[in-house]
């Protein structure tokens, strides 16, 4: 029977008191769930004191707590419910170096994941038993270590080698007290201990200035200690470790199993774009051939970017590349970087199967900003953000019309098109406000040709349009407003164009239509609204009765065909 029937029967008592007693009950977490079951009030306090999948421990006391909960008679199988640790420094009473001897690795037996935060080694040293008892945790396959510092790398590899089944390691602001002599850290590991398959290294700008004072040196310490783990094969690098592309291309070489290569941000004063001179080694005989399977580029400098792509722009690099993302931040794609991507997808060809693309585009910059698509035939899922793009809908509807007739491939599932819009601006003539521009009918048929191509037959039916819950569809189209001043009516102008743009998707149930801010404060659009269902046909109906007046009643018969075709899609 329920706590509800029985709620006539037991004493009421006031919250307070339940509060109090479900803490005198936080280290016996099975009596604890009894107390869920009571009644709802006990419910509401016994819940919020629960440890969860994820273990924060965050100081001395906390780290005591949990201990003595694990070790008590009855409770050793809670061990089971976690798989992530996360142990975060306490600087008045450090807790970094005897985690693992307060809780044994047996007592956290499907523990997957282990983050390690604020550490600083160089202040308290850890007992030779740390590593000892760390070895311990089997289990965990994840390595995640953020804003530390350790006395010098080879007590960092110590850590790596001390979790037997580590595969992915995730290094976010580390540095390091000694960098290394150069040659004095062994160049291989044990295959025992080379089991690393993912490899992370991200910098971070907020750590300590006296933690970073030799950050070249740091930088240099920390990529030896991992140019050792051969079997990597999905390797992610911050390029301000790098001081030259031939740097960069170096330390690849160490990776030969290498297929998934992210980059990201080299914006930092000490790096300085490549030069002829050090780019050279790149295309040497001996040089090291990259393969690839996934390459993403992200947040790059436009110098940095157009060079790194000669990397990957050969045949045999390109020749296994099934995914490709490039994001820019804060600027546009050169022209010479749009060649030089489209140059990528053109060796690329029909393996690519998924394409993402970041960026900013301004007026006029769609033709030579963006890499041309009509070599990926085979793409499956293709994602793409334009970032401050002008509000006039003669802009928008450009944009989307270069985008979707250089779409080539009749393979797409998933199609995501997000358009930051960045101010209003005057109407197709330049005349009027955008707010009360009516939608132009001609423009409007030609869009819908655009649509009904047939490389878009095969588009998934949306389930986001039987199913309102469904946060995005596999075809999703966004606008979204930048910036703090929002016109309600010029949103609902853009809202109802774009609406009629689409109409032909939205009758098929292919399409979802998100625009924000939603002037009709709606989710999404996933069907034409009769409104502007009947506002399209009427103004369809006057271009045809103008062109009949202009031509004397006489069309041609193509044009007869498409507006017919365009007149059923709308009407």
């Amino acid at each position: 029977m329920s706590p509800r029937d029985h709620s006539d029967t037991y004493p009421q008592f006031p919250q307070e008191l339940i509060d109090l007693i479900c803490e005198f009950l936080r280290l016996d977490p099975f009596t604890l769930t009894r107390c869920c079951l009571v009644c709802h009030a006990w419910y509401q306090a016994a819940r919020h004191l629960f440890w969860h999948e994820m273990l924060w421990l965050f100081s001395r006391e906390a780290l005591d707590d949990f201990a003595h909960t694990l070790i008590s008679k009855g409770n050793r199988s809670y061990g089971k419910n976690f798989d992530n640790l996360h142990i975060w420094e306490d600087s008045r009473r450090p807790i970094a170096h005897i985690w693992p001897m307060r809780i044994p690795g047996y007592l956290l037996p499907r523990a997957k994941v282990l983050e390690l935060c604020n550490f600083d080694w160089a202040a308290t040293r850890p007992h030779d038993l740390f590593f000892h008892f760390l070895s311990y945790y089997t289990s965990i396959t994840t390595l995640e270590i953020k804003q530390s510092r350790f006395r010098n790398a080879t007590e960092l590899r110590r850590i790596f080698n001390a979790l037997p089944s580590l595969e992915h390691l995730v290094l976010h602001g580390v540095t390091l007290q000694h960098p290394l002599m150069p040659g004095s850290m062994p160049s291989s590991v044990s295959s025992r201990r080379n089991k690393l398959t993912t490899l992370r290294f991200w910098n971070e700008a907020d750590v300590p200035a006296e933690w970073d004072a030799h950050k070249q040196e740091n930088s240099r310490s920390l990529l030896d200690v991992c140019a050792a783990y051969s079997s990597v094969v999905d390797l992610a690098l911050d390029l301000r470790y790098y001081s030259s592309l031939s740097h960069l291309h170096q330390y690849l070489s160490h990776f030969p199993k290498l297929s998934c290569l992210r980059l990201q941000d080299a914006i930092s004063p000490h790096v300085e774009p490549a030069t002829a001179a050090d780019t050279a080694p790149v295309y040497s005989v001996d040089a090291p051939a990259l393969s690839l399977s996934t390459f993403e580029l992200s947040d790059v400098p436009m110098p940095w970017a157009s060079q790194v792509l000669e990397l990957v722009s050969t045949q045999r690099a390109c020749s296994h590349l099934g995914d490709l993302l490039f994001a820019f931040r804060d600027s546009s794609p050169s022209a010479e970087l749009a060649a030089r991507i489209t140059e990528v997808l053109r060796l690329t060809g029909a393996g690519l199967k998924t394409l993402r693309w970041r960026g900013d585009l301004t007026e006029d910059e769609m033709h030579k900003g963006f890499p041309q698509l009509g070599a990926s035939t085979s793409l499956t899922g293709l994602v793409v953000e334009f970032r401050r793009v002008s509000s006039s809908l003669p802009r928008i509807q450009g944009v989307l019309s270069t985008l979707l007739t250089d779409i080539q491939s009749p393979h797409l599932e998933r199609l995501h098109i997000t358009i930051y819009l960045s101010h209003y601006e005057t109407s197709l003539e330049g005349s009027e406000p955008a707010e009360t521009a009516p939608p132009p009918a001609n423009s409007i048929l030609t869009f819908h040709g655009i649509l009904s191509r047939s490389v878009y037959d095969n588009l998934p039916v949306s389930a986001a349009a039987a199913d309102a819950s469904q946060s995005y569809a596999d075809v999703c189209i966004e606008l979204v407003m930048e910036g703090s001043q929002q016109s309600a009516a010029g949103m609902s102008t853009i809202k109802t164009y774009v609406i009629a743009l689409f109409a032909p998707w939205l009758d098929r149930g292919v399409l979802q239509l998100r625009v924000f801010p939603d002037p009709d404060g709606e989710w999404s659009v996933t069907h034409v609204p009769s409104s502007v269902l009947s506002e399209t046909h009427v103004s369809i109906t006057e271009v045809w009765d103008s062109d009949d007046n202009e031509h004397g009643g006489e069309r041609d018969v193509s044009g007869d065909a498409e507006i017919e075709d365009a007149k059923v899609s709308v009407a």
